[in-house]
């Protein structure tokens, strides 16, 4: 029935709590942009892109994210309903050890007991026992087959709770990979692009493992400190470069990645394929775009990885 479809209270997991945001939407009766520019008169940020994203995954949205898409619809007078079964299906997954939802803090002036819910996520999700072993391979890059891989000195591993990290292209260590645009402008959404690693106001990096010598590159929003996780992108017009998404998937191969020993630096490579992330056209310049490409002996593919900054 439209109204228990469309009623939050209902829910019992996160597929039908998602389902209950896709019928607010078709009652709002607005569209993708629509939403984004209400949101955007309210004082929030919604991306098109990101309502898509939330509307299409099985998967508990962000807090703050879920308030602003509330707002945006219309329904803001259910918002503490809405927020009343967000933590309610929070505390369910933490007492079943469901899989992790994305941690974030409440936008400015949201309630305590926000907080408290995403903070409980946090402290599951620090507990969870991941192993990542960054790997090297002392062979030249790119003679003849590739050697197994092999571990990096212990001084260099990474704990199993994952690390922060600064990731920089070798040819240019003055920048590091992080928040930038798409030079061309065709894509306004963030993506990950060489700025200088001095400049404020960009987001940390945060090594997190998933097993099998893998790992999500999750960037802390230097605000709201939610994170999320780089991702490639599959579609135009930004196909191949890397996007910050608030959900990150375990099991999507476009967020993991192995980050292995490459000449006198490391690269970062998609994970069980022979492309990897490089510099857009070998560009040097500040704001060149990170896209994935084929794994090649290719100076704009070596990255120095900095732990523990």
């Amino acid at each position: 029935m439209e109204t228990e479809r469309g009623n939050p209270a209902s829910a019992r997991d996160s597929v039908e709590f998602v389902e209950a945001l896709r019928a607010l939407k078709e009652r709002s009766g607005l569209t993708l942009r629509q939403l984004e520019e209400r949101a955007t008169a309210n004082g929030d940020v919604l991306a098109r892109s990101t309502v898509a994203d939330l509307l299409r995954r099985p998967t508990l949205p962000r807090p703050e994210l879920l308030a602003a898409y509330v707002r945006a619809c219309g329904d803001e007078d259910r918002l503490p309903e809405w927020m009343g079964t967000y933590e309610r299906l929070v505390r369910e997954a933490t007492d079943t050890a469901a899989p992790e939802v994305p941690p974030a803090a409440p936008r400015a002036g949201g309630r305590a007991k926000l907080a408290a819910a995403a903070a409980t996520v946090l402290v599951v999700s620090a507990v969870v026992v991941l192993v990542l072993t960054l790997t090297g391979d002392p062979a030249t890059p790119g003679a003849g087959s590739e050697p197994t891989p092999k571990p990096l000195p212990d001084i260099l591993a990474m704990s199993s709770a994952g690390t922060w990290s600064r990731i920089r292209p070798a040819r240019t260590p003055e920048l590091c990979l992080t928040e930038g645009r798409d030079r061309s402008g065709r894509y306004t959404s963030a993506i990950a692009a060489q700025l200088p690693c001095a400049e404020p106001g960009g987001p940390r990096t945060f090594l997190q493992p998933v097993g099998d010598d893998l790992t999500q590159i999750k960037w802390e929003h230097p605000v709201d400190k939610g994170m999320g996780c780089l991702t490639i992108r599959t579609e135009s017009p930004a196909k191949d470069m890397l996007e910050p998404e608030e959900d990150c998937r375990i099991h999507d191969e476009a967020q993991l990645f192995r980050i292995e020993r490459f000449g006198d630096g490391y690269r970062v490579r998609r994970a069980h394929t022979d492309r990897c992330v490089g510099i857009h056209n070998d560009d040097t310049a500040r704001g060149a775009e990170a896209v994935e490409q084929p794994c090649g002996d290719v100076a704009a593919q070596r990255f120095l990885v900095d732990l523990d900054v």
